[in-house]
């Protein structure tokens, strides 16, 4: 079972407070081994090249955390490999939103180095806070860093997803997408219709209330059907909004 999102904030703020470190998101990513995340972490083990790796992250994202979206984008020669926290974070909580995003940024250059046994430099950093502590992300990053940008993430040479991984292991790499498939499933087989709501509210409209079609239709419903899908667990809209608060 993973943490609520919400404890999340004040984990960081007593981590920075505790090692007196204002970049210790940075830091602690540097020293990550894939396994830190689970099952998911054997599953990059077991990949053929390091684009198997991105792409497994991305799919199975909800399988290890339900507060970052880890997405991919090919355009042209270069890869953007985005990790974002969901908005709701980012508005209320930038500070410790930027720890986790920091987290992601050099534990995945740490993985693409443990995995393929290769020096990575990603061409850019992408950082969406204001321009801060420029030595010390250069250093640990060593690339260009573009801060104010739109989104949060890395750009890497496209030749980086050829990349073979040293411990490929296909039948592993079976085992572990077979049982990574079925959490999936037991996780989509748990969520109530509240809960697929108020992630939805938290993640797509940053934690606000939408006029109650809006939201309707953005989960493919008419706004009957969604009163009655919420009735049915004893819930209301305006519950589901208010405990957003």
């Amino acid at each position: 079972k993973m943490v609520p999102w919400e404890y999340s904030p004040y984990l960081w703020d007593h981590i920075v407070e505790m090692t007196g470190d204002p970049l210790i998101g940075l830091h602690i990513g540097q020293e990550t081994r894939p396994t830190a995340y689970g099952m998911i972490g054997y599953l990059l083990q077991a990949c053929g090249t390091f684009g198997e790796v991105i792409t497994a992250v991305s799919g199975f994202n909800n399988t290890f955390s339900s507060i970052f979206r880890y997405t991919a984008e090919i355009k042209g020669d270069l890869v953007y490999q985005y990790m974002e926290p969901m908005p709701l974070w980012w508005s209320k909580y930038p500070v410790s939103a930027q720890q986790g995003a920091d987290v992601g940024k050099s534990s995945a250059l740490r993985t693409f180095n443990l995995l393929t046994g290769q020096h990575a430099r990603p061409l850019k950093a992408l950082f969406t806070c204001s321009k801060n502590n420029v030595e010390e992300y250069r250093r640990v990053l060593q690339c260009e860093l573009v801060f104010n940008a739109p989104r949060d993430g890395m750009v890497f040479p496209r030749a980086v997803m050829d990349a073979p991984v040293l411990s490929h292991d296909q039948s592993l790499f079976a085992l572990f997408n077979n049982l990574l498939t079925e959490k999936q499933q037991k996780l989509a087989s748990r969520k109530t219709f509240s809960e697929e709501l108020r992630l939805a509210l938290l993640t797509d409209f940053k934690g606000q209330a939408p006029p109650i079609h809006v939201a309707a239709s953005h989960l493919g419903m008419n706004t009957r059907t969604f009163q009655r899908r919420l009735a049915e667990e004893s819930s209301s809209y305006p519950a589901v909004c208010s405990d957003l608060r």
